[in-house]
């Protein structure tokens, strides 16, 4: 049995509602997405740890993997601001390969 189905498990079995944190894609508004998180995690300093299950489209997806590995809001923000100038800002002159692999790297 995976982790995720343990988790929903216990959560059924205590009747405790199952937390997903779901990020939307369009390239730079992530980083939106990921500032709005990071304030919130200001206001709620233990939001991440009460999350079950991390979700996300296009950019956002590379947002909830970044998340899911343990990186925290804060750190991609920073990173990731700069891969995605690079590659989404001035017309997309590079491919998704390039950014994943900068992404890894900044990280």
């Amino acid at each position: 049995m995976s982790k995720v189905q343990e988790r929903v498990n216990v959560g059924l079995q205590y009747k405790k509602p199952f937390k997903i944190l779901s990020l939307d894609g369009g390239g730079v508004r992530a980083i939106i997405a990921t500032t709005i998180l990071c304030r919130l995690q200001e206001k709620f300093p233990n939001l991440m740890a009460e999350v079950d299950m991390i979700a996300g489209t296009s950019a956002g997806a590379i947002v909830a993997t970044a998340l899911a590995a343990g990186y925290t809001p804060e750190l991609f923000l920073t990173c990731g601001w700069i891969v995605l100038q690079r590659y989404f800002l001035k017309g997309g002159q590079g491919n998704l390969e390039q950014w994943i692999i900068a992404s890894v790297l900044l990280m």
